[in-house]
């Protein structure tokens, strides 16, 4: 259920009368021009008909080149752009002539996706989240790349994000972190450096727990480390739970007691033997009574609609329950990133479920893709890229002109407003306060 930008665009082109998409008959040299004999079916037999207008290159040495049309011969079909002279082509190349620049388009296409929310939407599930847990993203689900997780860095091991059922814990979530040591007791840690709240730990009692699915027997194991200020260090924080080969088992370092007045707290996910991997996933680090919750990354910009709570780590299946009987959850913005506040949290180890929806994805690229191909979906898009494209040409030509583009801004807004009645998604019924 995917569409790629090019055909949101050819759908928007299409609905204006303006999708002109052909071949050149005559392979791109390094000059400024480009010949297609096929435009002869749309130019009415005259020079300069598409001057003005825009030329889009589905190249190989011109690949995306966008450039304006300075003149048009019909004879020939030759286009002269403004700009450098093009990269010589070995072929033909399919280019696409418009009215209106690929920038353009592409820009309120995004546009288009960003307002319409909720009216056209991703819809979200989320159980990664867990009462009392102060990890953030404990389930390894938010990756800067493929090699990189988000809040966790890495001390002789590599990291790589695991996506393959039967490696990671599901339903709960959709990938682990696999990680695969470059020298014996290699580890990916998260400090307190960068992520203070792991100081809230001091003086605390603590249980850490992460599922891990070792390549050899009892290769994993979970560490926490801390100093105080004097330089103390605490030694033998690490777990000892037999785990096997090729299964997932559920480490456990439980009742540790951390010193007070510590300036660093780091918790690490380790591997015994230099070149074997483990994958690490599910981990969660208890001792406070926590109310606030970094959102899994999806909802840091969705919103949600409800949340649940109830069922521990082995009952994921159980009934759950509202959080808030009014149905009013809190979210804090710290200036980066968005937190779910919950003032009444039941015991720690209880599964919160979110639900709510995000934005469609954003689009640069003629491959990318969003997560719709709901008819109705696309014509509400396009249609209101429509009105945000001719709201944007409105601006510094004529007034005469002005008034022909806000007409159509107008006629593509109503049209967009009868398909959202039609096609529009169900938005949230229950009230979401923000601080």
């Amino acid at each position: 259920m995917t569409t790629t930008l090019a055909t949101l665009e050819q759908r928007l082109c299409e609905a204006h009368g303006d999708w002109l998409s052909v071949s050149t008959t005559t392979n791109i040299t390094t000059n400024n021009y480009i010949f297609s004999t096929t435009l002869n079916q749309y130019d009415k037999a005259q020079d300069d008909f598409f001057n003005n207008w825009w030329v889009y290159i589905d190249g190989v040495t011109n690949a995306g080149v966008i450039r304006k049309i300075k003149d048009y011969t019909t004879a020939t079909g030759r286009i002269e752009v403004y700009g450098a002279a093009l990269v010589a082509e070995t072929a033909a190349r399919t280019i696409r002539v418009s009215r209106y620049s690929e920038t353009d388009q592409l820009n309120t296409i995004n546009r288009a996706i960003e307002q319409i929310y909720p009216s056209v939407k991703i819809p979200l599930d989320d159980l990664t989240l867990l009462t009392g847990n102060i990890l953030p993203d404990g389930h390894f689900e938010w990756w800067t790349s493929a090699t990189a997780l988000k809040f966790y860095s890495t001390s002789s091991v590599t990291l790589a994000q695991t996506t393959t059922a039967g490696y990671y814990r599901g339903p709960r979530g959709t990938t682990s972190a696999k990680a695969t040591a470059s020298a014996a007791g290699g580890y990916f840690y998260i400090n307190s450096d960068s992520y203070p709240r792991l100081l809230d730990l001091m003086d605390k009692t603590v249980d850490f727990y992460c599922w891990a699915y070792p390549e050899v027997a009892n290769n994993a194991s979970i560490q926490i480390y801390t100093k105080q200020a004097d330089g103390t260090e605490q030694a033998d924080l690490i777990s000892s739970t037999t785990n096997p080969a090729g299964e997932f088992t559920r480490l456990e370092l439980e009742s540790q007691n951390l010193n007070d007045d510590l300036v660093e707290v780091e918790i690490r996910f380790k591997i015994a033997t230099d070149t074997k991997y483990v994958y690490f996933d599910d981990a969660q680090l208890n001792g406070i009574s926590l109310q606030e919750y970094l959102l899994p990354e999806d909802f840091q910009n969705g919103q949600i609609e409800t949340v649940f709570i109830g069922g521990d780590d082995e009952k994921i299946h159980s009934v759950f329950y509202p959080s808030d009987e009014t149905g009013n959850f809190i979210t804090i913005h710290d200036g980066t990133y968005r937190y779910l506040r919950l003032d009444n949290i039941p015991l720690s180890g209880q599964r919160i479920r979110l639900i709510g929806s995000k934005p469609l994805e954003t689009l640069s690229a003629q491959t990318d893709t969003i997560s719709t191909d709901d008819t109705g979906h696309i014509q509400m898009i396009v249609t209101y890229a429509l009105h945000q494209l001719y709201e944007t040409q409105k601006a510094g030509v004529s007034s005469q002109d002005k008034l022909k583009y806000e007409a159509e801004s107008f006629y593509w807004l109503g049209k967009y407003n009868k398909l959202k009645a039609q096609h529009g998604m169900a938005t949230f019924s229950r009230l979401l306060r923000a601080v």
